[in-house]
């Protein structure tokens, strides 16, 4: 191999061979006595070559700090991944399907905000296909050919939206912000759909994704549990939380309902999170999603991310 030519490869190259057991035992010993004490200033004996100094010790909140729904399913799927990307805006955040999903939730609350105190359950078909020309005209997915695509997958969508409508009240509501206090801390969000009927308020959450939670895990919701507890905190009797699936390969449209007596469970969850981010407790939890997540090589839970953390 060829010599070093630059510091660090002649601080690597030096600490190869004074652990590499083939080598003579004056090689090595002339190799470590370079190393612990080298004629200038090269380099600091006892720091890895190539590991980036640690960072300041200053933590990463600052001052006060708001959280969300999604915030909170974020830190329990890891607290590590959640601290990088939500806090620290760190990796790409952004995708085609996210850009879908907000122009599909664009089109929807046009829709259906336009039949708020009609008596109407829902816009027509027709009219949410109108807004779908009228929003797709700004989109721009990388391409016309892709931005077309994106477009049909959403007239798709919204036609078997329509078409077998899971909803069973008129709308009073939608995009809705709240809020409500947890843990001391101000937690926001905000609602897609509010409908009424005879029994009470059902809180609706309309989802873009093909893939959906089972009924258990949305029994479980942190999403939906937060957006019940916020409604009722405005006197409203809360019936139901429910999540729509209308690009679920299925016939019909999938939905998914939180279990309101797991309310008051899920808001204990939601104060021990809080509290837990308070404490800047950003341990990373080994999971499924660890095979997804860009951090890995990074990753003090994976054997190739603990480099990074030797000094």
């Amino acid at each position: 191999s060829r010599p070093p030519v630059t510091i660090t490869e002649a601080e690597t190259s030096l600490r190869r061979a004074m652990l590499d057991g083939t080598e003579s035992p004056a090689r090595r010993l002339a190799a470590a006595r370079v190393l612990t004490a080298p004629a200038r200033d090269w380099w600091d004996p006892g720091h890895f070559a190539g590991v980036p100094l640690p960072g300041p010790d200053t933590g990463v909140l600052d001052g006060t700090f708001r959280l969300s729904p999604s915030q909170a399913e974020s830190y329990a799927g890891c607290p590590r991944r959640y601290v990088l990307e939500r806090r620290l805006r760190l990796g790409d955040t952004t995708s085609a399907y996210a850009q879908f999903g907000v122009l599909v939730h664009e089109v929807l609350e046009r829709a259906e905000g336009e039949v708020i105190g009609t008596g109407q359950w829902h816009a027509p078909m027709e009219r949410a296909l109108e807004i779908v020309d009228d929003v797709w005209e700004q989109a721009d997915f990388g391409s016309a050919v892709l931005t077309g695509a994106w477009k049909v997958k959403a007239v798709d969508m919204l036609t078997k939206l329509y078409e077998r409508w899971p909803g069973r009240g008129e709308p009073v509501s939608v995009e809705l912000a709240v809020e409500t206090l947890i843990g001391g801390v101000t937690w926001i969000g905000r609602i897609d759909r509010l409908e009424r009927n005879d029994e009470g308020i059902r809180v609706v959450d309309y989802k873009t994704g093909t893939g959906y939670p089972t009924s258990g895990e949305a029994a479980e919701s942190i999403q939906l549990a937060f957006y019940a507890m916020a409604v009722a905190e405005k006197g409203e009797e809360v019936i139901a939380s429910e999540m729509w699936f209308p690009r679920a390969r299925s016939v019909k449209v999938i939905t998914r309902e939180l279990a309101m007596h797991m309310v008051d469970e899920i808001r204990g969850r939601l104060e021990d999170i809080t509290d837990r981010i308070a404490d800047e407790d950003w341990a990373p939890q080994v999971s499924a999603g660890c095979n997804r997540c860009a951090f890995r090589q990074s990753c003090p839970a994976w054997p190739e991310g603990k480099g990074a953390f030797l000094t």
